[in-house]
């Protein structure tokens, strides 16, 4: 007999139910530790109040820096828009899409939503641009590139779409509120890659 049977202690045969209690135990454990890394993930997000997989930057030029790119922005601005970008923001998804959105001088919201994919034509995550009802579509020439003008009703109100492809990249210009068409695709047409 073995020192562990004349101690009392009873060792059970293997693949008996002492062992698969103990496998049992073991997934179970490490299955709630998968769910607590995958809660404690979503928490600085959550926190900072934006979707999972949005990067924040301070500026375009730290932006910039990290992607190792310019970015496509407009040239013509409205006086009623304010400079520097009021949110400036890098998020997962196939073609890094980016996003700037820029304030209205008057009221401080964000007025003018600026998204592009930087590595091509990929379309804008709806973590950046949120979807809503399109009320109104047509197609449009923009400088020679074909667009798509979309009028869009939201949770937030209703908003004007102009998506297009420039240089290569996936860009759409969202405007909240009433959009002069010609004061829209002024700011498209002077669409740039700034110097860094």
């Amino acid at each position: 007999m073995s020192d562990l049977v004349r101690s009392g202690v009873r060792v059970p045969p293997r693949g008996t139910v002492g062992g698969r209690r103990f496998s049992y135990v073991l997934l179970s454990c490490v299955a709630l530790l998968a769910l607590l890394l995958r809660l404690a993930d979503h928490v600085p997000a959550w926190l900072r109040g934006e979707p999972r997989g949005v990067q924040r930057y301070e500026s375009v030029d730290a932006l910039e820096r990290d992607l190792h790119t310019r970015l496509l922005v407009p040239a013509y601005f409205p006086d009623v828009l304010d400079w520097p970008p009021a949110r400036v923001a890098l998020s997962a998804g196939d073609g890094q899409p980016t996003l700037i959105a820029l304030r209205d001088r008057s009221t401080g919201e964000e007025r003018v939503l600026i998204a592009q994919s930087i590595r091509g034509d990929f379309a804008i995550p709806s973590r950046l641009l949120p979807p809503g009802e399109v009320v109104e579509s047509r197609d449009l020439d923009v400088g020679g590139r074909p667009a798509r003008l979309n009028r869009v009703r939201g949770p937030d109100g209703v908003w004007t779409d102009l998506s297009l492809v420039a240089d290569g990249r996936r860009v759409v210009i969202r405007v909240l509120g009433a959009a002069t068409p010609p004061d829209l695709l002024r700011l498209v047409r002077s669409l740039h890659r700034r110097r860094v």
